[in-house]
């Protein structure tokens, strides 16, 4: 890993027109809505606190495109009762022809509607397009009724309706990212250097990123996130910088705590590590429970304030989370509930969380004799949470029960205890119930068994933490929703010390985590990781969703029961391994990650997996090494779509690629960038359309190869460094409109020994320009491609 490392940071030296189109594409907004005042991201107020609360809220997203009129695009929940592309009266793309009797256009429905306060009226008139869908209209490609109808809407007040997108007050991220290397390669250089156009597309392009952040703003959108979107020439070295915590010999809890604050926006943990808590007895098992749980308690309630331990809150942050398992939007009855979740989540404060978690960098100095101890019996509170031998069990002030377990098999209920040290034997724990606040579980040895319940597994810090420290044995994780390493309101840490372990969970599990962290640490051993959906180093809002692996053959396996997002029959969607994903139009995603740092492993996804992002999200799937084998669906393998980033990097080894339908290996879409970086080895790609370094829609995609014999199989043209075409945002104003996506493919080879073979007949050795240019409709033009085969 350190290797793969070195070899991305001066990485160069080394580093979607799909066949259907995405899912429900939007478009820059010109919103109806007004905007928050400014707020840094260390704020503990909601984006719409104050004045902005109060400020009129109609929903309707228009676009004014010529020889049309002004096009309806997008309708939000609210007082239209919005679902994205339609509602029970408009949808796209009706023509609104006037605003409270004014000719329609975005600039006079924003002042009709700044004009206004909640509770006012405001009388649109338009005409019905005559086919309805997510296709935007040119001149002569559409017709509408010629009849006019008439609408009458009473205004809403805005903080009802919204989330944390359109509040102003990007974070700044505190360590800027190196001077980017991605276009350094002398290759690279000389093509741009030969064509002074393409140079400055590629310049406008990336201005045009800057500018779309700018405009779509998220009050808790991360700053890796933006970096990854603004800056998109340092992918190689963001994704160095986010993997690298996980290559500095740091001790389980503190590498949580690290990662939780250079991806939330947070302080860095600060202080030595606490050392070694001794345990001469079980006595002194129950104080070291009772210092690993009411300290951090203290950090929680300051991170979550009113909803630390708070069951409604609770049981709604899980309904708006598992929500996203239907539904990608918010609409419907619960809309104005699932809002409230995302407000409520803008106010946790995310230092507190990294103290919580820095305080359990902790190991507990258990004496040998320690099991032998008196035996004190189960308390009659415990007789139904607790089974087998309990040396003793007493309440801590705040935080609940806690046991101290012999060396016997044991049975805990986990709804019902706070805190377990369980010294040995095959043990089980269940959940019979949610688990809010705290929860400490540290087993010294055993092949136990973590059992969770349908919406909250072991290891889920829900309006709290959960700690556990398994520290020997081959185990089994099994739960469903929220199992492993998960949070929703809060940390979940599941650190495996040791042998060869099984994680098994439906969604945001195996290191998942909206409005919070939680993280996945394997210590050692051949282990297989099984999940549905939003799962295995998965990031949703304001969340950071991690698994880090240090070695063995592992197995990620991510095909589940959720079906198609386009309906394809026999396809299943993920949104897994190593996936950022946030709620469109509501709330901007987070960061995902898996980093395995060794091993011959296998990755198994359908649709929107294996290091990508969604909806202002970053995924990261890192693989130090090993031969692999990644085998994924539409979107899969280093791919983005929809203002987000993603990444695939491999450090080296014998890999095999196969993705199908559409957008995979570095593939990006709609205002995204994504690379996908294999240092070496002879390698095997295989997929279909838009992949293999190929951006549409105004996006940046690279793949890069650092060496080896390598097979390139995709179908169609646009592939292996050909861009597709830029209809989405084209005709809108400068900066964002009239510029072309940017593709790059480079395959470095070694001395001109190897022999790599390419399906779209180019050449090894060849470094060419590749797209054309429509006069008659630019923005079907797919300039700005590179492939290049060259030697290092």
């Amino acid at each position: 890993m350190i290797r793969t490392l070195a070899i991305l940071t001066p990485l160069f030296v080394a580093p979607l027109a799909l066949s259907a189109a995405p899912l429900d594409p939007s478009h820059a907004p010109v919103a109806a809505q007004a905007t928050s005042p400014s707020q840094s991201a260390a704020s503990s107020s909601p984006p719409t606190a104050g004045a902005d609360a109060n400020r009129a809220f109609l929903g309707l997203t228009v676009r004014d495109i010529a020889g049309v009129g002004c096009v309806i695009t997008w309708i939000d929940p609210g007082p239209l009762d919005g679902r994205g592309l339609d509602s029970p009266s408009l949808g796209r793309p009706d023509l609104l022809v006037t605003v409270d009797g004014v000719p329609a256009n975005a600039a006079s429905l924003e002042a009709a509607v700044r004009a206004k306060s909640p509770g006012d009226t405001l009388r649109l008139t338009y005409r019905r397009a005559a086919t309805r869908g997510p296709s935007l209209p040119t001149p002569g490609s559409v017709t509408h009724d010629a009849s006019e109808q008439q609408l009458t809407v009473e205004l809403a007040a805005r903080s009802t309706w919204t989330g944390t997108y359109g509040s102003p007050g990007l974070p700044a991220h505190d360590a800027p990212l190196p001077s980017p290397a991605l276009l350094k390669h002398a290759a690279v250089e000389r093509a741009l250097a030969a064509d002074t156009e393409l140079s400055g597309r590629l310049a406008a392009l990336i201005a045009a990123q800057r500018a779309v952040c700018e405009r779509e703003p998220d009050a808790r959108r991360l700053s890796r996130v933006t970096a990854a979107l603004t800056e998109p020439l340092a992918l190689p070295e963001l994704a160095a910088a986010i993997a690298a915590p996980t290559t500095q010999g740091l001790r389980p809890a503190r590498l949580a705590a690290v990662l939780t604050a250079e991806e939330l926006d947070a302080t860095p943990p600060t202080g030595e590590t606490h050392g070694s808590v001794p345990v001469p007895g079980s006595q002194s098992g129950i104080y070291a429970l009772d210092f690993f749980a009411s300290e951090a308690r203290l950090h929680m309630q300051e991170a979550l304030g009113e909803h630390y331990a708070n069951d409604a809150v609770a049981r709604a942050a899980i309904a708006t989370a598992r929500g996203m398992r239907d539904s990608l939007l918010i609409a419907g009855p619960e809309a104005r509930d699932r809002f409230a979740s995302i407000q409520r989540g803008a106010t946790i404060d995310m230092h507190a969380i990294v103290a919580a978690v820095a305080h359990l960098d902790a190991d507990l100095a258990i004496a040998p004799d320690v099991a032998q101890g008196e035996v004190e019996g189960i308390p009659d509170e415990l007789k139904d949470a607790v089974t087998g031998t309990v040396l003793t069990a007493q309440p801590i002030p705040d935080i609940g029960w806690a046991v101290v377990g012999g060396a016997g098999a044991n049975t805990y209920d986990m709804s019902k205890i706070a805190a377990v040290l369980d010294l040995g034997g095959n043990d089980l724990y269940t959940m019979s119930d949610l688990a809010i606040g705290m929860r400490v579980i540290v087993d010294v040895t055993g092949d136990d068994e973590y059992r969770g319940g349908r919406d909250q597994g072991i290891a889920c810090g829900l309006c709290g933490l959960f700690l556990v420290d398994d520290q020997a044995g081959n185990d089994r994780y099994i739960g469903q929703a929220f199992n492993a390493g998960a949070a929703c309101f809060g940390a979940g840490l599941l650190i495996d010390r040791g042998g060869d372990d099984h994680y098994e969970g439906t969604e945001w599990s195996l290191g998942a985590a909206c409005w919070g962290t939680g993280i996945l640490l394997d210590l050692g051993g051949s282990d297989s990781y099984r999940s549905e959906f939003l799962s295995q180093g998965c990031g949703g809002p304001r969340g950071f969703g991690a698994i880090v692996d240090r070695g063995g053959d592992d197995l990620y396996d991510a095909i589940g029961r959720q079906p198609s997002q386009y309906g394809t029959p026999a396809t299943i969607a993920s949104f897994s391994q190593g996936v950022g994903i946030g709620i469109r139009r509501a709330a901007a995603g987070g960061i995902g990650m898996i980093a395995d740092l060794g091993g011959n492993d296998r990755y198994l996804a359908g649709e929107f997996s294996q290091g990508g992002g969604y909806f202002y999200g970053l995924g990261l799937l890192h693989d130090a090494g090993g031969n692999d084998r990644y085998w994924a669906d539409r979107y899969g393998q280093a791919w983005a779509a929809h203002q987000a980033s993603g990444i695939l990097v491999d450090g080296g080894g014998d890999d095999t690629y196969v993705a199908r339908t559409a957008a995979n290996q570095g593939a990006a879409w709609d205002q995204s960038t994504a690379l996908l970086y294999d240092a070496s080895g002879n390698d095997s790609y295989q997929a279909d359309s838009l992949a293999q370094g190929s951006a549409a829609e105004q996006a940046l995609a690279f793949l890069i190869d650092g060496g080896g014999s390598d097979r390139y199989i995709a179908v169609g043209e646009i592939a292996q460094g050909h861009s597709g075409s830029n209809d989405y945002h084209f005709e809108q104003e400068a900066p964002i409109g009239g510029v072309f996506s940017f593709s790059l493919f480079l395959d470095l080879i070694g001395g001109g020994t190897e022999n790599d073979l390419f399906s779209t007949g180019r050449a090894a050795g060849q470094s060419i320009r590749l797209g054309t240019r429509d006069a008659a409709r630019p923005a079907n033009s797919t300039v700005d491609g590179l492939f290049i085969d060259v030697v290092k």
